[in-house]
C-alpha cells in the first residue's frame, strides 16, 4: 500500500461569489453512458466549459495565473436544459434563430459574471467548487484580457491532436467512455451520419 503524503496542501478551492469569468475552453466530451437513476444504457452528448477568473490569480508553477473553473452540460439549449441559461447568460439573451444556427465557437473569449458554490462529493465526501449561474458583465465593468490560450475541440470539424494532448488527464479520461472516442478510427468516414452532434442542441 502506498501511503499519501501527510504534508501534501489539498487543493484550493475557487471561492464562494460572484466572479468576473472569461470562457476559453470549449471541449466535446461525447456521448457518454448515462449515470442518471433510471437511464441505465442510454447515452448522453456532453460537453465542459472552463472559465478562467482573472481578479482570483494564484502562483502556479512560480507564476501568476488565473484560478478555473469547468463545468460539465448535457448538449441542449431546451427551456429546461442547464446549458441554455449559461449561454443566454454570456451572449446576453438566444433567440430561436440563435438557436437553430448556434455554434459554441461562438463563445470563445465570452466575459460573464459567474458565481461559484460549494458543494460536497456524494461519492467521497469532499468539498468542490461549482459554476452555479451565469450572468451578462456590467457595462461599466472592464473585463482583463484574457490570459489562457483559447481552446476549441470537437469530434466533427475541430479535431486537433495537439490540442486533445494538451487537456488535463480527468478531462481524457471522460472523453476515453464516449461512443466517439472508442470508434475514433473510422469516425471521419461515420460522422456525417451521425446523432447529436454539437450542431443539433436546440432540443
Amino acid at each position: 500500500m502506498i501511503p499519501f503524503n501527510k504534508d501534501e496542501k489539498p487543493k484550493e478551492l475557487v471561492p464562494e461569489g460572484n466572479h468576473v469569468a472569461i470562457l476559453y475552453s470549449i471541449v466535446e466530451i461525447g456521448n457518454v453512458p448515462d449515470t442518471y437513476p433510471g437511464n441505465e444504457g442510454q447515452f448522453v452528448h456532453q460537453i465542459r466549459l472552463t472559465w478562467e477568473l482573472p481578479d482570483e490569480t494564484r502562483e502556479f508553477d512560480g507564476e501568476q495565473k488565473p484560478m478555473v473553473i469547468g463545468r460539465d452540460f448535457t448538449v441542449s439549449l431546451g427551456d429546461k436544459s442547464n446549458l441554455k441559461p449559461f449561454v443566454e447568460g454570456m451572449l446576453g439573451g438566444l433567440s430561436d434563430e440563435d438557436k437553430e444556427f448556434f455554434s459554441f465557437e461562438n463563445l470563445k473569449g465570452k466575459p460573464c459574471m459567474l458565481q461559484v458554490i460549494h458543494k460536497k462529493s456524494k461519492k467521497t465526501g469532499n468539498p468542490y467548487a461549482f459554476a452555479a449561474s451565469c450572468a451578462q458583465v456590467p457595462k461599466k465593468l472592464e473585463v482583463p484580457k484574457q490570459f489562457n490560450e483559447s481552446v476549441y475541440l470537437d469530434y466533427r470539424e475541430e479535431w486537433n491532436d495537439s490540442v486533445y494532448a494538451t487537456l488535463p488527464q480527468f478531462i481524457k479520461d471522460k472523453m476515453a467512455d464516449s461512443q466517439e472516442m472508442k470508434s475514433r478510427s473510422g469516425f471521419a468516414e461515420n460522422m456525417d451520419d451521425a446523432e447529436n452532434v454539437l450542431g443539433d442542441i436546440g432540443r
